[in-house]
Parts: C-alpha cells; sequence; structure tokens
C-alpha cells in the first residue's frame, strides 16, 4: 500500500515538472518573440549612414544626400532611418498620397547624381501627426525599394567628378 502511494506522488511530482518547464519555454518564446526586430527588413539592412537633406516640399517626397562609397545593404538602412525620422513631421501632407518616398542621392565633393541611389516606398496610415507618442508600429514592414547605386555613380561620372565605388 505504502509503496502504491509512493509511485503515484512519484508520478504527480514528474507531471508537475514537465508542465513547469513546458510552460518555462512557451513563456521563454513569447519573450523572444516580442524582443525580436521590428521586421526582417530592419534586420537585412546594414547601418545607417549620415544623410543630408537635399530636398523636403513636406509633401509625398523627401530627397537626401549620401556619401560615397555606400553599398546596398547601408543605403537600405539609412532610407529606413530617413523614412523613420521624417515621415510624421506635423508639417507633411498625406492627403495627396498614402505613401511617403525618400530618394537618396550620392553627393560627392559639391556634386550631386542626376539619378537616384534608391528609392523606398512606404505606406503610411493617416494618424495625428501631433501625437508624438503613437507608436510607428510596422511602418517599413512593407517597405518597398528600388536600388540603382552603379547608375547614380555613372551619372557622377558624367559630371567628372571622379568616379566612386561601392
Amino acid at each position: 500500500m505504502r509503496k502504491a502511494v509512493s509511485m503515484r506522488f512519484n508520478r504527480t511530482v514528474w507531471i508537475l515538472i514537465c508542465v513547469g518547464l513546458l510552460l518555462l519555454v512557451v513563456i521563454g518564446g513569447v519573450r523572444h518573440l516580442r524582443n525580436a526586430p521590428r521586421s526582417a527588413q530592419t534586420e537585412k539592412a546594414g547601418a545607417p549612414f549620415i544623410y543630408t537633406i537635399l530636398q523636403d516640399d513636406r509633401g509625398k517626397t523627401l530627397n537626401i544626400g549620401v556619401q560615397c562609397p555606400i553599398d546596398e545593404k547601408n543605403l537600405k538602412a539609412t532610407l529606413i532611418k530617413a523614412a523613420n525620422d521624417h515621415q510624421n513631421d506635423a508639417a507633411r501632407d498625406y492627403l495627396i498620397s498614402k505613401y511617403f518616398y525618400v530618394k537618396a542621392y550620392i553627393v560627392n565633393k559639391d556634386r550631386v547624381s542626376s539619378v537616384p541611389a534608391g528609392i523606398i516606398e512606404r505606406y503610411v496610415p493617416l494618424r495625428n501627426p501631433r501625437i508624438k507618442e503613437e507608436p510607428l508600429s510596422d511602418a517599413d514592414k512593407e517597405d518597398e525599394f528600388e536600388i540603382t547605386i552603379r547608375e547614380a555613380i555613372n551619372s557622377l561620372s558624367a559630371q567628372g567628378t571622379g568616379i566612386c565605388y561601392p
């Protein structure tokens, strides 16, 4: 009789331990997913470069300048950073278009490429621009990129400013 009670007790303890470990694994997985990067775009991008604003009409397009040489990963990261920094500017008008475009041009000495090195197109849902605490949510989740670094470099070399290679 005593052995039967002991075996039932051991089985109950063993089941409780297994359930507890399973709970720990599930909670750890949820915490890991919650702390993961906002999107795959951000994770794949490199480190953003410093950029200068070349033209901003406060409409749907922002033109920025980046120094040469720059590669595709760093250009994407710079475009994402510029879009995040300026998509919610209070003076920006999204009644004309639901999309925000950032065009990056290569700047070499005092010349600017005539062709953009990259363009990001971002859908921006309507929101109150005066509320700064409102999170960006997954704004960069559906970003679309057009990368034309070579064409931008070729347009600079056609202007006679020398060649820069990414």
